[in-house]
């Protein structure tokens, strides 16, 4: 009988002191040191037939369709590895360097290269540590952020804090024990890297490397791995603009996933299945945009993904067709091409809605985005579990 087999590989991507930044359009001026180092960090996946699949986990904000296109092409040659058996997901940090051209900072080819080819090497070293793993999943609170989609008294829409708006304040954890290494955990949840903002200078992984960091100081035989979700209208609280606060919200991730390894729950872990689509994505021009879908089965285990900054109810909507413990719902995966708002944020308006100027492929969606992308991901979901 065929066994799940999971390794694990890490690398460090820390640029150079001074690189420009990614996330604010605002910050125009290089970053003045290193606050914290940025990871490439690997899970590598078989069933010891078909060949791997490696989820990628960077920390760095995002990439356009072309740069995944070179990131992959550059671990395909230090590992064998066929483009579409690798998941490549940003974490979406507003503090890191600017790997992608784009319209409000200066892009850092040199760091790129490099980053790429360090990656690569952790994609390397998983490949090689693929052990038998036992699969477990869990669901747990925490309570870090909210959508941030704040309604003005002039009915307009800022960012800032909505608690009366769709939020999922809980992190997933996928755990998969070794019995010979140390046991891995690729975990979620969706808020924005985003709890330092614009006047920021100093490169890190914001909180969610700062969970990590915490979570394997307290669990030294465990490694974990963050994959951001659907967080393109949630964000961190930020009230204090401070790495203390980033660091308390990382503490509540690392306490979270101590509780995961307690709570989590066994589940079958084969078969494995990959599922390589993407949604069309209809513009307000007329014509369609082409988002990067993917979905991966391990047996009970189920991971959705999109080539963009997809709001929560993406998420929350696909939880109500599949088991939420079992559930994982990404964006920024293969690609961010923009936001992918709901309907109702068309009409609202605010920043999302109309942002797709600061991406260097956006273009202007039409509102019926929601209803098409909703119908790709049930179609994704069903095809890897019938």
């Amino acid at each position: 009988m065929s066994t799940l087999l999971a390794g694990f590989g890490r690398s460090n991507i820390t640029p150079p002191e001074q690189v420009y930044m990614m996330g604010y359009g605002a910050r125009n001026v290089p970053s003045v040191g290193i606050h914290d180092d940025l990871y490439a960090s690997v899970l590598a996946l078989s069933d010891g037939e078909a060949a791997p699949v490696i989820i990628v986990a960077l920390d760095v904000c995002e990439f356009d369709v072309d740069c995944i296109k070179v990131v992959k092409g550059v671990i395909q040659g230090i590992t064998g590895l066929a483009p579409e058996r690798m998941l490549i997901n940003t974490s979406h940090t507003h503090a890191g360097p600017m790997v992608c051209p784009g319209s409000y900072s200066r892009f850092e080819p040199r760091y790129y290269g490099e980053m790429a080819v360090r990656a690569g090497m952790a994609a390397k070293h998983a490949l090689d540590d693929l052990q038998p793993a036992e699969l477990s999943c869990v669901r747990v609170p925490l309570e870090i952020g909210a959508n941030r989609r704040q309604v003005m008294a002039d009915g307009s829409i800022q960012i800032g804090v909505n608690l009366a708006k769709p939020r999922d304040p809980h992190l997933n954890a996928w755990v998969m024990r070794r019995a010979d290494a140390p046991d891995l955990v690729l975990w979620s949840a969706p808020f924005h890297g985003a709890t330092v903002t614009s006047d920021n200078l100093w490169i890190s992984s914001e909180w969610m490397g700062s969970g990590v960091r915490q979570f394997e100081a307290a669990n030294p035989e465990v490694r974990a791995l963050f994959v951001q979700g659907c967080c393109g209208n949630q964000n961190p609280y930020r009230e204090r603009n401070s790495f203390e606060q980033l660091d308390e919200h990382g503490a509540a991730a690392a306490q979270a996933l101590g509780q995961a390894l307690v709570e989590a729950q066994t589940c079958e872990s084969l078969p494995l299945r990959l599922l390589s689509d993407s949604i069309e994505l209809p513009l307000d021009s007329g014509g369609t945009f082409s988002c990067p879908l993917r979905a991966l089965r391990l047996g009970d285990a189920v991971l959705l993904s999109m080539g963009a900054e997809p709001f929560i109810e993406y998420a929350l909507a696909m939880q109500a067709h599949y088991n939420p413990t079992r559930l994982l719902v990404l964006g920024y995966t293969d690609a961010t091409i923009g936001y992918i708002p709901t309907a109702e944020a068309f009409d609202e308006g605010g920043y999302e809605p109309n942002s797709f100027g600061w991406f260097s492929q956006g273009q202007k969606l039409s509102p019926t985005c929601e209803n098409v992308t909703k119908e790709a991901l049930l179609r994704a979901l069903l095809a890897v579990t019938s």
